[in-house]
């Protein structure tokens, strides 16, 4: 079998755009993850960075981490970040929504919330089995990649499960 040669040029190009289709994951995940913590809807129309955000949360959020998934959002153009001060400290970057973003908040009258369709389609036992399919593809599992992963195919996972079954009933509505 006969390879595909390419030229240095060709190479890097191709390089970069693998690279490119790879930043999604992270991306995806970071949204998750502010969609999880309830982020929009401390945020609301309201500018502020990831230390301030961090207080308003529940539990023990990490305001260093936070502004990581921030800026990675903001440099997708998923938030509007803006300079706050000196340095690149958590306290020098605030954040604010996007029309986007503005949809993962919960409770605005006559507005419908992406926060359920978010948390469904990127918590874990949706995003795992898709690390299933080249498994399902390949002849290497017969079970769906969603069985394989979840152990259980996707309505009996439901109903063992009621905090997936939640976000899976609110993102259908």
């Amino acid at each position: 079998m006969e390879k595909m040669v390419l030229t240095q040029e060709q190479a890097h190009q191709a390089a970069s755009e693998l690279f490119e289709l790879m930043t999604p994951l992270g991306v995806l995940q970071c949204l998750h993850t502010v969609a999880s913590l309830g982020v929009a809807d401390v945020l609301g129309s309201r500018t502020m960075n990831a230390e301030e955000i961090s207080k308003e949360l529940p539990g023990k959020v990490r305001p260093e981490a936070l502004q990581r998934c921030l800026r990675l959002l903001a440099s997708k153009g998923l938030l509007i970040e803006t300079k706050a001060g000196d340095g690149v400290g958590v306290g020098c970057f605030a954040y604010s929504l996007t029309s986007t973003t503005a949809l993962l908040q919960t409770g605005v009258p006559d507005q419908p919330s992406f926060a359920p369709i978010v948390m469904h389609n990127l918590e874990k036992p949706s995003w795992g089995a898709w690390g299933e399919v080249s498994n399902y593809v390949a002849g290497v599992i017969d079970e769906s990649p969603f069985k394989a992963y979840n152990g259980d195919d996707v309505f009996d996972f439901y109903a063992r499960t009621p905090v997936s079954e939640g976000y899976f009933h609110e993102a259908m509505k």
